[in-house]
């Protein structure tokens, strides 16, 4: 996984509770025709497989993390999410920890590997999203 800087996301205006739940998502400034859950983007990395976005939702006092893999022309593959009701998860930074898996170290020392899994040999499935909480 590599880390890049090519993403971003529509930015919205007016009250926060008129925002939609998915937000227009851009390439090197070029709109993708996608839309994605959240209104920031916290890590984007691109992989052989596309990209994996981690995208925030802007609320500091109940944070929640979706990641998202795309494939090459900006198609959603899978989707995962990172939350819980009345549980903060505050990402404080992220790094690559292999050619497959980008690991999230969160507020309070926890941390959550998400990884790409891709279909076994001679299927013709899409790769899709792991994701393992570690101990703090």
């Amino acid at each position: 996984m590599t880390p890049i800087a090519a993403f971003s996301l529509e930015q919205h205006t007016g009250a926060y509770e008129t925002w939609p739940l998915k937000t227009q998502l851009f390439f090197d400034g070029a709109d993708t025709g996608t839309s994605v859950p959240g209104f920031c983007i916290e890590a984007q990395y691109e992989s052989r497989d596309g990209y994996l976005l981690a995208t925030s939702w802007d609320c500091p006092f109940e944070e929640v993390n979706d990641f998202v893999l795309l494939d090459r022309t900006f198609n959603v593959l899978a989707r995962k999410t990172l939350g819980a009701w009345y549980h903060t998860f505050l990402l404080e930074s992220h790094s690559a920890t292999g050619p497959d898996v980008v690991r999230f170290l969160y507020n309070g020392g926890m941390r959550c590997d998400v990884g790409i899994e891709r279909p076994r040999l001679l299927s013709l499935g899409k790769p899709r999203l792991s994701m393992r909480l570690l101990d703090a």
